[in-house]
């Protein structure tokens, strides 16, 4: 599933889901929230997946939350 805030990338097993929103330093938010939901149920739903990873993209892993 293509998503606005992360990407998701399945390799041997490891599934990775990085945090990509630049603008705020991949802060969480509620559109990232529900992508991240999302993309996490996937995974667990997916018997191909062994391993997740949780990572950020640029500078910051994340700037806590922007939750309005």
């Amino acid at each position: 599933m293509a998503y606005e805030r992360i990407h998701t990338s399945l390799s041997k097993g490891i599934e990775t889901i990085t945090l990509d929103y630049g603008p705020t330093l991949n802060a969480l938010d509620m559109v990232m929230a529900g992508e991240l939901a999302e993309a996490l149920e996937e995974a667990e739903g997916n018997p191909e997946v062994k391993v997740l990873v949780l990572a950020g993209a640029g500078r910051a892993f994340s700037a806590v939350g922007h939750i309005r």
